[in-house]
């Protein structure tokens, strides 16, 4: 077995329970180096090369950081890196958050150093694999067939899916409360993808009461549920589980039967892989109830797309979400900010920005009664070829977008003009200012007129001649 070099453990605790005595007497390590703090390992780190199959082990007890936090930097500023979580307690709750914060493999405190010597083992030989391998990612569990970097969602595929040659790309759309427009945006972005020439799904994980199907018109077929299910059998093409609703464009539903949305529980990281191996983005609408399930989905996105109404309401619950995020070990740089239904009379994008602590928050204007009717009445593709004040900032988001996470629009002809007839809008549509009030300029006007009448001065600076008429 390749041995490792040096394993290193980050510990604020002086008695830390779990000894790594056997392991150097067994040669399988060659030194232990341990660290009092997040910080201290991170200075000594950043001052190393070759950390590549470094095996590091992060204690329950931390002072600076979380634990999971932790796990999530480490992977993301150090991607080769393995790390082993000690946990307090392995309940299924604590497990799954060790899985999404990027842990290779987790032991408890109050385990055995036979226990403890055998896991640091696995965790050494899959870094070994990985070195030899040339290539790979942190996270995606073992045998999993999919190597990602969260966050960034650069991912190396085993598959042979059409999209398999490409990076593809997984975007999100969560809020905190329900009503936002999640549904709407994520409709909006992919028609206006699939009008580049990307070759786009379009999934709604809103497993309860989504409303995405309706909003391109209905139609029945197979559903996200037998998509799963055939999952479990041995792999499945998606595409036959989809519905094509335009050109590159796959909509992916599930059944109309809210009660089943528990026979995803599981799966969805299978779900998301497959569909990202297959299409060249994926974006995927949610429901308003938060769970564990959302998590997942955050932690295999590139993107999370935020969205949120411009009042104190929304921006608390969304400051509650992001401290849960932070609290599951997500990352709050892989997540974008939009207010929905912007007016001049509610919050502004700088507020917002304010408010929740970021750089800048992306706006959408209120597209008024007259984007639900046609929402509703399933004419989505009417409304982006009209390309409405609304539809003109979903395709310079989606522009955005597509820097951040390296997306190629193969033709941007179509989305252009979308863009230009609502750059048009954005001008014919400027809200009216305020009317001035005229009743000053009336009164200089009059009393002007009546000194003229009396061949006094029509204005204070100047003599007036008198009036001839």
């Amino acid at each position: 077995m390749r041995g490792l070099d040096v394993l290193t453990i980050i510990s604020s605790d002086s008695r830390f329970p779990l000894d790594a005595t056997a392991l150097l007497r067994e040669g399988r390590l060659r030194s232990v180096r341990t660290f009092r703090s997040a910080q201290e390992c991170f200075r000594a780190f950043d001052l190393e090369e070759g950390l590549s199959g470094r095996v590091v082990v992060v204690d329950s007890v931390v002072s600076d950081i979380s634990p999971l936090n932790l796990c999530d930097a480490l992977r993301l500023r150090y991607g080769v890196i393995e790390v082993l979580l000690v946990v307090a307690d392995q309940s299924a709750a604590t497990l799954e958050r060790a899985m999404l914060a990027g842990a290779r493999a987790t032991v408890a405190r109050e385990a055995a150093n036979e226990e403890f010597t055998r896991v640091v083992v696995r965790v050494i030989e899959l870094a070994g694999a990985r070195g030899e391998a040339g290539s790979g990612g942190v996270g995606g569990g073992v045998g999993s067939g999919v190597a990602t970097l969260p966050g960034l969602g650069r991912s190396l595929r085993g598959s042979t899916g059409a999209a398999a040659c490409l990076p593809s790309t997984v975007l999100s759309v969560v809020s905190a409360r329900g009503g936002a427009g999640k549904t709407t945006l994520s409709a909006l972005l992919a028609g206006l993808a699939a009008r580049c020439a990307v070759d786009t799904a379009l999934v709604d994980f809103d497993l309860q009461f989504g409303d995405l199907g309706f909003v391109f018109g209905g139609g029945s077929g197979q559903n996200l549920y037998e998509f799963a299910r055939e999952l479990d059998e041995g792999g499945a093409d998606p595409r036959r589980f989809a519905r094509t609703v335009g050109e590159g464009l796959s909509l992916y539903v599930p059944d109309a039967v809210p009660e089943k949305a528990e026979l995803l529980t599981g799966k969805v990281g299978a779900v998301i892989d497959t569909l990202r191996a297959n299409h060249r983005l994926v974006v995927v609408n949610t429901g308003s109830f938060w769970t564990l399930f959302h998590a997942e989905l955050i932690e295999r996105s590139d993107l999370a797309i935020c969205v949120l109404d411009p009042t104190a309401g929304a921006v608390r619950a969304t400051r509650a979400l992001a401290g849960m995020c932070r609290r599951l070990g997500l990352p709050g740089s892989g997540m974008l900010y939009v207010a929905n239904r912007c007016q001049a009379e509610l919050l502004s994008q700088r507020d917002l920005a304010e408010l929740l602590g970021v750089e800048e928050v992306a706006a959408l204007s209120d597209g008024g009664p007259e984007l639900t009717v046609m929402l509703d009445s399933g004419r989505i593709d009417e409304l982006i070829e009209r390309g409405d004040r609304v539809v003109a900032e979903a395709g310079l988001l989606l522009d955005e977008i597509a820097v951040r996470c390296e997306l190629e629009l193969h033709s941007m002809a179509g989305m252009y003009a979308s863009m230009r007839r609502g750059q048009r809008n954005l001008h014919s549509q400027r809200r009216p200012q305020p009317e001035r009030d005229l009743r000053p300029e009336r009164e200089l006007r009059r009393k002007r007129g009546a000194r003229i009448e009396q061949g006094g001065q029509g204005h204070p600076e100047r003599k007036d001649p008198p009036c001839r008429y």
